[in-house]
């Protein structure tokens, strides 16, 4: 029932809060220098049709090898659902790009409720091997419990989820069949603190148990970013 959406639907939901579409504003920005490393402190607002539906401040510390530590927490307004996922997005040159290598649970596509049958390993696939490809376009290919994804020459280290796409989650979104789906000029890399369950125990309802909703109004993690050959301190 795309077309004509339950209004009690999750996607529903998300629309009628503007999730995907919020106005991200820096609202305060200051920073630190000593002998080893550099601290920059940032707060952000994130505003649809003019109400403040989060916050969050993100503390980014630059270390002597251009190790980047992300340390963020994230306030969110009580009217807002459920969130659908929460973390960072980020594009990357597809040229610069072969292989995706993880240390998580794998070698297939798992969500917090889905990944029973997963396992957790040293895993290697391509940017179309990570992709899934349903009938009907949606997101996919979320690879969970990571603890480090080395791309290219990037490496993240943490506790999160990570997924790679040719496409954007608006054209994910906007598509319909499969024949629709446009391929950027990017690729996008979704880190995920935390991504709802995908439920699917009936095709009626919002199914996801509540055990894998993302209900909670505050949340804190960290990940950190470096390139291997500034981390071999080249």
């Amino acid at each position: 029932e795309v077309d004509n959406l339950d209004p009690n639907a999750w996607q529903a939901r998300w629309l009628r809060a503007g999730i995907g579409s919020w106005t991200r504003v820096c609202t305060k920005i200051r920073w630190l220098e000593s002998a080893i490393d550099v601290r920059i402190m940032c707060e952000f607002d994130y505003v649809y049709e003019d109400t403040l539906k989060a916050k969050s401040h993100w503390t980014y510390t630059i270390g002597e090898t251009g190790e980047l530590a992300l340390d963020i927490t994230v306030n969110v307004n009580e009217d807002v659902p459920p969130l659908p996922r929460l973390g960072l997005h980020f594009t990357l040159d597809p040229k610069n790009i072969d292989k995706f290598n993880w240390l998580g649970l794998g070698p297939f596509e798992n969500y917090p409720d889905r990944k029973a049958a997963a396992r957790q390993g040293y895993y290697c696939a391509s940017l179309n091997e990570l992709h899934t490809p349903y009938i009907f376009p949606s997101d996919n290919g979320l690879r969970s419990a990571c603890e480090r994804l080395e791309i290219g020459t990037l490496r993240v280290s943490g506790d999160f989820s990570f997924s790679a796409s040719h496409y954007s989650q608006s054209m994910l979104t906007l598509a319909k069949h499969t024949h629709e789906l446009l391929k950027d000029d990017y690729v996008h890399v979704h880190i995920d603190h935390k991504h709802m369950g995908v439920g699917g125990d009936d095709s009626w309802s919002p199914s996801t148990h509540k055990a894998y909703l993302l209900e909670d109004k505050c949340y804190k993690y960290s990940v950190s970013l470096v390139a291997s050959n500034a981390a071999e301190g080249k």
